[in-house]
């Protein structure tokens, strides 16, 4: 018995070791393609565009929430809920919810400003994936959980690409040089990071609990490592995201920055 689950985990740990990199060559490549084949001027100029800097390390913290979210939903369902056919309907009642406030939410960035909308959605965020903590195993609770994670979900994936645009702006008004493709290039890759991270840290914290495909029952640390993938560490992501989004503040600039920019005008120390 020992044997076999030794070899069953192993069998386990081959499979997301590939995946882990699959990611990771993808990862070198992008990075690759990002650094070495940019101007060096261009590169010099993003670490001026202090805003760019937190709306790519946004990027990588929600795309790891993404990988989250996608990776470990048939392990809460089937070793928490005991139902794995429950992960169709779950998924259904995220996503719903995730689009219709997607485009409810398009309408109120203008009125309420980008950051604000993007704040009340991580905050809704942290509710919806810290509710399954009062009540693990029911299965109602858990779909309507679902649903306000989805609903938080949409403010934040409107507007995350919509920041890019912004630090192009901020960035040509504080330097002087407007670098668009290289800045966009640069939310790519830092969403392939994320989700990277975020694919390989469930593998991880898996094999960490002894989780064993095999078993019908998994022992009570690998219950507690799928807790920690699909609760704990999504909330301390959100976390993260609620401290960035505080000291991303563009919105409150972005109106004079583009007024500047209009009549020709740059930051102090930009290069005219």
């Amino acid at each position: 018995s020992d044997k076999f689950n030794l070899t069953d985990r192993s069998h386990f740990f081959t499979q997301w070791v590939k995946k882990a990199a699959a990611q990771i060559i993808n990862l070198i490549g992008s990075a690759a393609s990002f650094y070495f084949f940019r101007d060096y001027l261009g590169l010099s100029l993003i670490f001026k565009n202090k805003y760019w800097m937190l709306a790519f390390l946004f990027a990588i913290v929600f795309s790891v929430t993404t990988a989250f979210n996608q990776s470990t939903m048939v392990y809460f369902a089937q070793y928490v809920l005991h139902d794995k056919n429950l992960v169709g309907i779950m998924n259904v009642l995220y996503y719903v919810p995730t689009i219709l406030g997607f485009f409810v939410s398009v309408k109120l960035y203008d009125r309420f400003g980008k950051t604000k909308m993007m704040v009340i959605g991580a905050l809704i965020s942290i509710v919806g994936y810290a509710m399954p903590i009062l009540m693990p195993n029911s299965v109602i609770y858990n779909e309507i959980a679902q649903a306000v994670k989805g609903l938080g979900q949409a403010p934040l994936l409107g507007a995350l690409w919509a920041l890019f645009p912004d630090t192009i702006e901020y960035g040509h008004w504080k330097t002087g040089h407007r670098i668009e493709g290289l800045l966009y290039s640069g939310g790519s890759l830092g969403q392939k990071l994320g989700l990277g991270i975020g694919t390989a840290t469930v593998g991880w914290v898996l094999g960490i609990g002894h989780y064993n495909g095999a078993l019908a029952n998994q022992p009570l640390s690998a219950i507690h490592a799928i807790y920690w993938i699909f609760i704990y560490l999504p909330v301390i992501a959100f976390v993260i995201q609620l401290i960035i989004l505080h000291f991303y503040k563009i919105d409150e600039i972005y109106p004079q920055i583009m007024t500047d920019l209009k009549n020709h005008k740059f930051a102090d120390g930009a290069d005219k």
